[in-house]
């Protein structure tokens, strides 16, 4: 696993991983950056989450890839990973759903040879989950054939 010091977004991967609630709500963590910087990533996922029930979403791969084009045209996707069902306080990361999600990510980059950035701490902060745990999830479907780096912040 490489970490590597930085802002996930500002990599240069070809899709950004983020966690995400089933609430329709990106009000704070890296979830309210990206509200911020791509609007069209929170007009998607507000809509999932009207649209769809928790269950279907699960089902379905509890990802929703945004694509969007570099300045060069080459394409990228800030990827929703529905991790966890609400928000507050407390363990909020389903762990199931977050390996679900894992492996949604890693399948669509692999069919379609993309590398990929994870947050470092993904499902962990505001989420509560346990590192040590997601970063296992991580190993378990990223494997050698998937390029991939984990962004840490520097404090």
């Amino acid at each position: 696993m490489e970490i590597v010091y930085g802002d996930v977004l500002d990599s240069t991967e070809n899709i950004i991983v983020h966690q995400v609630n089933h609430m329709g709500v990106m009000g704070s963590g890296l979830a309210k950056k990206i509200k911020e910087k791509y609007p069209l990533v929170f007009a998607r996922y507000a809509n999932v989450c009207k649209t769809s029930d928790w269950r279907k979403i699960y089902l379905g791969g509890v990802t929703d890839f945004v694509e969007y084009a570099r300045m060069d045209g080459v394409p990228y996707y800030i990827a929703n990973l529905f991790g966890q069902k609400t928000y507050g306080t407390g363990l909020q990361t389903d762990y199931a759903y977050l390996e679900r999600g894992l492996q949604t990510v890693a399948s669509f980059a692999s069919r379609n040879s993309l590398s990929v950035a994870i947050p470092f701490g993904l499902g962990c902060g505001l989420g509560g989950g346990d590192w040590n745990i997601v970063s296992g999830l991580i190993e378990k479907y990223f494997t050698n054939k998937i390029e991939y780096k984990i962004y840490k912040l520097e404090k």
